[in-house]
């Protein structure tokens, strides 16, 4: 990923296969089976706890950080904080 105005590499990313992607759809498949055993008061929880943890952690890194590969600019799009008022939503 590199920034597109000065060639500048702003983040290194693993490509993925095959076997990258089944693994990552069975992830889900397990993950929604344990999801949607939740009631929704307890999937609310969740979801509000989700959002506070990006509201804090985005607010504390510093600009350009890294966050698992991808780079804090997303804050600037909006990205971050739509996420966020979807999450308190529920």
């Amino acid at each position: 990923m590199h920034l597109l105005v000065t060639g500048k590499v702003l983040a290194t990313m693993r490509s993925c296969d095959g076997s990258d992607v089944n693994a990552a759809v069975s992830s889900a498949q397990d993950a929604f089976k344990n999801w949607s055993q939740l009631s929704g008061m307890q999937r609310g929880k969740l979801l509000m706890k989700a959002a506070q943890i990006l509201r804090v952690s985005f607010k504390t890194l510093p600009l350009g950080t890294l966050v698992y590969g991808l780079v804090h600019v997303f804050l600037f799009s909006g990205i971050i904080q739509t996420l966020v008022a979807l999450l308190s939503l529920y």
